[in-house]
């Protein structure tokens, strides 16, 4: 059974009954793509580009249900200004969608309307539409042991990401000098990075990386100081925030600053986007 939910500020919020909340009759889960064609006659036709248009948006009820005989806190109406008072706090909304088992995507959204109704019985059902911001993602915690590359005396791992376009990528060193590159590539081609002019510091800190579409930073933050300082060169030709190619081994690479200590430890999380899930 597909389930639906949302995130406000990261915290969840289920639209499948648990809070007698249900979100139903949803559209606008699919995908919509506008080729361009040539005719070659003959019932024979080529694309000559794959533009898409953005993702639609997702459409449908929300019905509140009477939770308790204990008014007002159990009737449909409190429950919709609760929803309501979420919605305009929340700097960040995420709809989720579970189509099967586990698997859980999600999309950033702006609530676009909500249409309060009048109650019928116990129940208040609005209809509902929220206007993504991102295709549809799944974020995915991985564990990488980074190998000692003998040419430039760095560090290198070896990624094969997966969704419908380039996925983004997210890392945190802890413990480790400022690094000087931060390189991502595949056979033959080069996807971007940052690199840094010595800086004369080699005191340990925090190190992160972002390369997410609508969330891209390069910071180190000395422990010392708690600082942190801005990594990214947006020099013409510079691509400093790195997509990784779907079903590709992709190749990264990072070096630190001769005499600069090596991450004590390191988190990195990939990012994978969906047209349609």
């Amino acid at each position: 059974m597909r389930k639906f939910n949302l995130y406000f500020d990261d915290i969840k919020y289920t639209l499948n009954g648990e809070n007698n909340v249900w979100f139903t009759n949803p559209t606008g889960l699919g995908a919509d793509y506008s080729p361009s064609m040539v005719d070659l006659r003959n019932g024979f036709f080529k694309p000559i580009s794959t533009d898409i248009i953005p993702q639609n948006p997702i459409v449908g009820d929300i019905t509140f249900t009477r939770v308790t005989d204990v008014l007002p806190y159990g009737d449909a109406y409190a429950l919709y200004r609760d929803f309501a008072m979420r919605v305009s706090q929340a700097k960040k909304i995420e709809f989720a969608y579970q189509p099967y088992g586990t698997d859980e995507f999600r999309c950033e959204v702006k609530l676009e309307y909500i249409t309060k109704t009048e109650k019928s019985g116990n129940w208040l059902t609005c209809p509902v539409s929220f206007m993504p911001l991102t295709p549809w993602y799944k974020a995915v915690d991985v564990e990488v042991e980074f190998q000692t590359d003998e040419d430039s005396g760095g560090y290198f791992a070896e990624l094969i990401p997966q969704g419908d376009i380039p996925a983004a990528i997210e890392i945190e060193f802890d413990g480790c000098g400022m690094p000087s590159l931060l390189s991502v590539a595949i056979s033959g081609e080069y996807l971007g990075g940052i690199s840094v002019v010595y800086s004369g510091r080699n005191d340990p800190g925090v190190f992160k990386y972002s390369s997410k579409y609508n969330d891209s930073y390069a910071t180190f933050t000395p422990d010392a100081t708690g600082e942190p300082i801005d990594m990214v060169s947006l020099e013409p030709g510079e691509k400093p925030f790195a997509r990784l190619k779907p079903f590709t081994q992709n190749y990264i690479l990072i070096l630190f600053m001769n005499g600069a200590p090596v991450p004590t430890s390191n988190k990195m999380k990939l990012y994978y986007y969906y047209r349609s899930v």
